[in-house]
């Protein structure tokens, strides 16, 4: 088992580290009363358009 922290982008939720999940694997979410501040969201945005430049 294992815990991954990550945000809800208003349609899908994203991790904030690569994971493995196999197809069919059960999942358990929890939704917590936590935000991510305006600078993390901005510092994710940006390693995600990096990440998809490398690709």
């Amino acid at each position: 088992m294992a815990t991954i922290e990550g945000y809800f982008d208003g349609k899908t939720f994203v991790p904030l580290e690569p994971f493995s999940v196999r197809q069919n694997q059960k999942v358990q979410i929890t939704v917590l009363d936590d935000f991510l501040t305006e600078e993390k969201q901005k510092q994710l945005e940006q390693m995600r358009s990096k990440n998809k430049g490398n690709k």
